[in-house]
């Protein structure tokens, strides 16, 4: 195994919705190991949320995997990964309480945006 880098992020539609769209990530330099690791990794998350591969701002390519589905992060990505433990733990707690004040029955069908999680491989 070797190390790769995580995000757990997201943000508000807009300033005046209380919609929140989550975003969860793994990324790593690109090599030859971090396209089989991806692949594989992304073979073994069921094929959920979306591998991307950009040119950082240090002229770097960097292959990333990508979900921004609250149902993938919480049936599938979460419980894969459940030995994370520091911040990568608290960002998961926090996310918990998010995807809660997102609910329907908290804010409502009609305020709730639709979940916008679909397989992709893309360049960006």
């Amino acid at each position: 195994m070797f190390q790769a880098e995580g995000s757990v992020t997201g943000k508000f539609i807009s300033a005046n919705s209380h919609y929140f769209q989550p975003n969860v990530s793994i990324s790593q330099n690109v090599s030859d190991s971090s396209i089989i690791f991806m692949l594989t990794l992304y073979y073994a998350l069921g094929e959920t949320g979306s591998i991307r591969v950009s040119l950082t701002s240090g002229n770097k390519w960097n292959i990333s995997l990508v979900t921004e589905s609250w149902k993938n992060i919480f049936e599938i990505w979460i419980p894969f990964f459940n030995q994370v433990t520091g911040a990568k733990y608290r960002a998961f707690q926090i996310l918990d309480k998010l995807h809660y004040l997102n609910t329907p029955s908290i804010i409502g069908p009609a305020l709730r945006s639709p979940d916008a999680g679909t397989p992709e491989c893309f360049l960006t």
